[in-house]
């Protein structure tokens, strides 16, 4: 039953009907910084995101198998040999449970291997909740590097 408190708790104490409706990157902001592309494909992509305060995003790894679907995370697409190296979170402890956060300004590597002038897309998938628990819908987050 402590397994599903956390999530309880985010969906139960949301302070009013149309918080419940608003999605998570309404509190997020992206940006990304693009490295040269080498001569064998290879590019570093350092992805930004700034969190609202106030809130925070559940970290990768979050640490809890109970919101393990809520954790940050980013899927490439266009790419080969993608590999994102999450920042470690904060530890948050609520009554017995024990997770992982993100807050504030997250910086995430991704290293991948790509042709000169295709796009690669990144999508981002965040779950925010304000700092008394109140959580918004999950969204995902498209952003592209040309």
């Amino acid at each position: 039953m402590k397994r599903f408190a956390i999530l309880a708790l985010c969906f139960a104490f949301a302070s009013d009907a149309s918080a419940q409706l608003m999605k998570s990157d309404s509190k997020v902001k992206t940006t990304l910084k693009a490295g040269p592309i080498g001569a064998d494909g290879k590019q570093t992509v350092e992805l930004s995101l700034k969190i609202d305060s106030g809130w925070h995003l559940y970290a990768n790894p979050v640490e809890n198998a109970t919101i393990l679907n809520s954790q940050t995370k980013i899927t490439v697409l266009g790419a080969k040999n993608a590999e994102v190296k999450y920042p470690v979170g904060t530890l948050k402890v609520t009554g017995d449970d024990k997770y992982k956060i993100y807050q504030d300004d997250v910086k995430i590597q991704v290293s991948l291997t790509r042709t000169p002038g295709e796009a690669v897309t990144f999508k981002i998938l965040v779950s925010a909740c304000s700092d008394n628990n109140a959580c918004l819908l999950p969204a995902t987050i498209v952003t592209k590097v040309e």
